[in-house]
C-alpha cells in the first residue's frame, strides 16, 4: 500500500511541472523527501521573534515578519502560527545578527538578510541581520516571506520569476510560489522512493 501511495504521489509532483517547482525540489533533495509541517492548521506552530540585540535594529523588521506570515496565511496553506509564543518552547526562533558568517551563501544586503534553513518539523532558526542601513520596507518584506516559505517547507525555486528563486529579486509571492506551497501540502510527507 505504501508502494502504491508513493507512486501516486510521485504521478502528481511530475503532473505539476510547470505550474509549480515542486518537482525540482525533489529532484534537487538528497533525500528525495517531502518535507512540511504535519496538522498544524489548528495545533499552531510556536514562533519566537527575539528582542532588537543589534544595530541599525528597527521595530519595522518585526512587523515584515508578521506581515510575512500573515501573507502566507492567506494563500490556502493548512499552516497556522502563532508569533507570540515565547523562547522555551518555540518551534521557530528569528534571531538578528549584525552579518553572516559564510558571505558566500548571499551577497552582502543592508537590513535584514536570510539565515540558515531547516526542515518543518526539526527546530528552525531564522537568522536576520543588520549592518549598514536598513533595508527598504519592500525589501524587507520580500526576505521575510522568503524565508518563511523556507519555514513552511519549500526550498528554492529554479525560476527567477518566483519569489522561492535563491538569488531573485521579485518582491511579491508568484503564482507558482503558492501553487507550489499548497500541493505541497496536499500530498503526504515522506520519502518519494
Amino acid at each position: 500500500m505504501d508502494a502504491l501511495a508513493r507512486s501516486e504521489t510521485r504521478r502528481r509532483v511530475r503532473a505539476s511541472a510547470g505550474v509549480t517547482y515542486l518537482n525540482e525540489i525533489v529532484a534537487a533533495s538528497q533525500d528525495s523527501m517531502l518535507h512540511r509541517w504535519d496538522n498544524r492548521a489548528r495545533n499552531r506552530v510556536r514562533v519566537y521573534v527575539t528582542p532588537a540585540t543589534v544595530a541599525n535594529f528597527q521595530p519595522a523588521f518585526v512587523d515584515a515578519i508578521r506581515d510575512a506570515f500573515a501573507e502566507w496565511g492567506g494563500t490556502g496553506v493548512p499552516v497556522r502560527f502563532d508569533i507570540g509564543s515565547d523562547s522555551t518552547n518555540a518551534e521557530v526562533t528569528f534571531r538578528w545578527r549584525i552579518q553572516f558568517r559564510d558571505r558566500a551563501h548571499r551577497p552582502d544586503r543592508p537590513g535584514m538578510g536570510p539565515g540558515r534553513a531547516h526542515s518543518p518539523g526539526h527546530g528552525h532558526h531564522r537568522d536576520f541581520r543588520s549592518q549598514g542601513a536598513p533595508a527598504r520596507r519592500r525589501r524587507r518584506a520580500a526576505v521575510a516571506l522568503h524565508e518563511i516559505g523556507h519555514v513552511i517547507g519549500l526550498d528554492h525555486s529554479p525560476d527567477s520569476t518566483d519569489l522561492m528563486y535563491a538569488k531573485g529579486t521579485i518582491r511579491r509571492l508568484s503564482e507558482r510560489d503558492v501553487r507550489t506551497a499548497v500541493l505541497l501540502y496536499q500530498l503526504t510527507p515522506g520519502s518519494l522512493r
